[in-house]
């Protein structure tokens, strides 16, 4: 929410959706920040530069066609309390891998190099050719009653909500 209104106070910006004016200062959102620290991260474990956390669910393979991936450890599946799922679930051990392995091949591979070279060009122009903006959200409000034969539904995309009735 931060990002958001602070770049609407930017002079020229205030017409623009938020995900127009991500693109327009050259930022990613708060969720591809958090992504991209996440690749960062678990490709330092990769090559060493950090110690693994958790070395038996971060631990990598590689394939010649797939290259190198990251197993991705499995949420426990024993009764456990909804929020400490919520928390594995959005841990690094978890998202980390599942994050690293969406990488391009190529950015993936790369290894024996300064953390700089990793991430510029190769990870930062992969996650420009990503889109950042959610899906188009549809959801049917109501269909009958007094509006009978007609289906009213929302549709969201971005920081724009329109309702379309169809008869």
């Amino acid at each position: 929410m931060v990002q958001r209104s602070f770049t609407r106070q930017i002079r020229g910006m205030r017409d623009l959706s938020y995900w127009d004016r991500l693109m327009e200062l050259g930022l990613y959102s708060q969720q591809r920040r958090r992504d991209r620290y996440r690749v960062i991260y678990k490709w330092k474990i990769l090559e060493g530069q950090v110690l693994n956390p958790a070395p038996l669910a971060l631990s990598p393979y590689t394939t010649e066609r797939t290259g190198c991936k990251c197993i991705r450890s499995s949420l426990p599946t024993t009764r456990v309390p909804e929020r400490i799922r919520t928390l594995l679930a959005s841990s690094l051990i978890h998202e980390g891998p599942k994050v690293f392995n969406a990488l391009l091949k190529e950015v993936r591979n790369t290894t024996g190099c300064p953390v700089e070279n990793f991430k510029s060009p190769g990870l930062d122009k992969f996650l420009w050719t990503v889109s950042d903006e959610p899906p188009v959200l549809v959801v049917i409000i109501g269909v009958g009653g007094a509006l009978k034969g007609y289906l009213i539904l929302s549709v969201s995309f971005g920081a724009h909500t329109v309702v379309i009735t169809i008869n």
